[in-house]
């Protein structure tokens, strides 16, 4: 499904309002444990902004990648009124050929108050005319979960569905969320964000097929160690801490790291770090580090490697910027600083080397935190490892 192809997604004609009696199933504890375990596979991130330009920078406008006008309508709760939103955008969720999915969440991030009812939106695969409209009780997209979080000024909202049929029917390619409902909350700019998170492994029937596939694919299904964790915690005044483990680190040979989060910052002040083992993540080209696995390509964008200020509104894999999602980087308003950032929606969606040296021999768990130096908040949805269990350089 192409950007192109977008355009004849429909949804239902008109607007639909939720009810406000209706009340959204309640996350569990912030970071629940979602999976850990080792598999011939790995975890993908996939995601996007449905906003142009907020989480800080001048002005506000919808992205709009599908061409329909119909809007989703939230209801609010305890007073009247309603919350409409017609924006989309898309993100190529990228399973190699032979992959069978494990699991698979959506994650849903805005600003709204907390009378706003329970979160809707829609959701388009690969190959679908018309979109699925994800809600409470969507059979084949069931919700997990909502929460609410922060400043009573400017609330962070985050829902959460098993979206794992749905993928495993589709498979890879192009996947588009719409109609996110935000507002402005308090002083600063609303945000609609949303993130894919899969954990896929090789399908026993394809062990043939990828055999005969090129290294860089094959190197896809080498034995990893995958903790996976989310929910919704807010880090302000103290470290938010989650720990990961699973694996093991061996002493006669590196193995190569990826982290993943997922954390909404609006309104933040001072710099936000993410660390593991204590030490901080974001320079995806640390120097020392054994090479990379093939196919694996690690970038040195400044956008997307720093480790002061790594919650900056972008959406990167292993330091470059994530260009299969539309709009693309380059779509999205430019900072003052003329720096333009890959999704100006006050939400990261980072995939991050870990650096070797962190990677004790014989390790076999580690804390991941988040942290913000000065006054502010952030809401992590995602916090997850993926650790190779297999070699990679001498």
């Amino acid at each position: 499904m192409t950007a192109v192809a977008l355009g004849v997604l429909a949804g239902a004609a008109g607007t639909s309002e939720l009810v406000s009696a209706q009340v959204a199933p309640p996350l569990e504890p912030p970071m629940s444990l979602v999976l850990e375990e080792t598999v011939r596979g790995d975890l993908v991130m996939a995601g996007n902004s449905n906003l142009l330009a907020a989480g800080g920078w001048a002005g506000t406008s919808a992205a709009d990648v599908d061409g329909d006008r119909t809007r989703i309508c939230i209801g609010r709760v305890g007073r009247p009124g309603t919350l409409c939103a017609d924006n989309s955008s898309s993100a190529i969720v990228d399973l190699p050929p032979g992959a069978a999915v494990i699991e698979a969440r959506l994650y849903v991030s805005t600003s709204v108050s907390e009378s706003v009812g329970p979160l809707r939106v829609r959701l388009a695969g690969p190959g679908d005319a018309v979109y699925t409209e994800a809600g409470l009780d969507t059979p084949e997209v069931p919700k997990i979960g909502e929460a609410s979080g922060g400043d009573p000024r400017a609330v962070h909202r985050q829902a959460i569905w098993d979206v794992t049929d749905f993928v495993t029917r589709r498979g890879p390619g192009q996947y588009a969320v719409a109609d996110i409902v935000n507002e402005r909350a308090g002083p600063w700019l609303p945000y609609a964000s949303w993130g894919m998170v899969v954990a896929y492994e090789l399908d026993p029937t394809s062990e043939a097929l990828v055999a005969t596939q090129p290294p860089e694919v094959q190197q896809r299904f080498a034995s990893r160690t995958l903790s996976w964790h989310d929910g919704l915690a807010m880090a302000s005044g103290a470290p938010l801490e989650v720990e990961v483990g699973g694996f093991t680190i061996p002493a006669d040979r590196r193995v190569f790291a990826k982290a993943f989060h997922l954390i909404a910052h609006a309104g933040a002040a001072g710099f936000e770090n993410v660390s593991f083992g204590g030490g901080p993540l974001g320079n995806n080209a640390t120097p020392g580090d054994a090479a990379a696995p093939t196919g694996v390509v690690i970038g040195t964008d400044p956008a997307c490697n720093t480790i002061v200020d790594v919650l900056n509104d972008t959406i990167c894999s292993l330091g470059t910027p994530v260009q299969t999602k539309a709009p693309g980087p380059l779509d999205y308003r430019s900072s003052a600083d003329g720096v333009t950032p890959s999704s100006t929606s006050a939400v990261d969606m980072d995939v991050t080397r870990i650096p070797d040296r962190y990677l004790v021999p014989g390790m076999t768990s580690a804390t991941v935190s988040v942290d913000v130096v000065g006054d502010g908040a952030v809401a992590a949805g995602v916090i997850a490892v993926s650790v190779d269990q297999s070699v990679v350089a001498p």
